[in-house]
């Protein structure tokens, strides 16, 4: 959205992209024995894993607060103006 970091989403074997994220972004807090989240002053993310096949896939979701707060403040806005008619 206007050359600005939104989110993005990375997804491989759930072995490697877990030891990744934890180098990266911490140890993160446990939500559960497959789920990870952090939560950081610009940034949010989540990586889980589940069986795929013969193995685990690992998913990491980072999402960008400020962005996050504008898209919420608009649909605000948008609902409070159908609401207002």
């Amino acid at each position: 959205m206007d050359g600005k970091f939104s989110k993005f989403r990375a997804v491989g074997d759930a072995a490697t992209l877990r030891a990744e994220a934890i180098y990266l972004l911490g140890p993160g807090q446990a939500q559960g024995q497959y789920q990870l989240f952090w939560d950081g002053s610009r940034a949010r993310a989540v990586f889980s894993e589940q069986a795929r096949g013969f193995g685990r896939e690992g998913t990491l979701d980072v999402l960008s607060k400020p962005l996050e707060a504008e898209v919420a403040a608009k649909k605000q806005a948008l609902l409070k103006a159908e609401n207002d008619q």
